[in-house]
């Protein structure tokens, strides 16, 4: 049963860090290179995992368990098949990239892009992963969360996604204040250098943040001013996902 545990959390870590290497799995995980190793073949015999594109020294989850994750998604919400509809409407008003984000503990998972009609140099992989106040999907959630909630993330230490410096809390909080006001959150290439983002909320029939769609886009192209106008595109296409998970319970 070890040697499963140690599997499963080589999985749960590459779902986090994909694209990710031997050593750097080994540091994460306080783990011998030797035992990842192991783990590594396992998991690629079983299908679970395949050598990333953009390096070959590196993992990425494979597309089995991106489906079968989905599938986990649908049996329990029907969220995609709720969601792709409204988030082609989107992709065509607004001709840039659409993700679908859902929560998982302190983090959004990214289970579905459709991408936009315009040139980007910047790919989300499915499956990738990021702690809530990193971006905007993130912090449509975690603004939304009860206040005990979001009282408990915001007590452990934060940094930024870039710079790794210490998160200012005042101004966090400000912000998610800002985001609870508006029905909708920035990004500006605080996660991804010269890339922006709007994203919005998705509420379950509780009315409990499980997770926002989000359009994002260069930042030379989707400036602040443009994310400002998207805001609204994306909080009333994040409504009418809500509306269709209310409805369907």
């Amino acid at each position: 049963m070890r040697s499963v545990e140690v599997a499963l959390k080589v999985l749960e870590e590459i779902g986090w860090r994909q694209p990710i290497g031997v050593s750097e799995l080994s540091r994460r995980l306080g783990l011998s290179k030797t035992t990842v190793q192991r783990s590594l073949s396992t998991l690629r015999r079983a299908g679970w995992i395949e050598p990333a594109a953009e390096a070959r020294t590196a993992w990425s989850l494979s597309i089995r368990a991106l489906v079968v994750g989905g599938r986990a998604i649908e049996a329990g919400r029907g969220l995609r098949a709720i969601a792709i509809p409204v988030m082609e409407d989107v992709r065509r008003r607004t001709e840039e990239t659409i993700h679908l984000m859902v929560r998982e503990r302190a983090s959004v998972v990214l289970i579905e892009r459709l991408d936009g009609i315009k040139p980007v140099q910047v790919f989300n992989p499915l499956g990738g992963r990021a702690l809530l106040h990193r971006t905007s999907s993130g912090k449509a959630v975690l603004a939304n969360l009860p206040a005990d909630e979001r009282s408990e993330y915001l007590s452990r230490p934060l940094t930024t996604g870039r710079t790794r410096q210490p998160v200012d809390l005042a101004t966090l909080e400000s912000e998610l204040a800002l985001v609870r006001e508006r029905g909708f959150a920035l990004n500006l290439s605080s996660n991804q250098p010269d890339v922006n983002a709007v994203g919005a909320a998705i509420f379950d029939p509780a009315q409990r943040p499980i997770g926002a769609i989000t359009v994002s886009a260069p930042a030379a192209r989707m400036t602040e001013a443009v994310c400002l106008a998207n805001g609204p595109i994306v909080a009333d296409a994040a409504r009418r996902i809500t509306m269709g998970l209310r409805l369907r319970a």
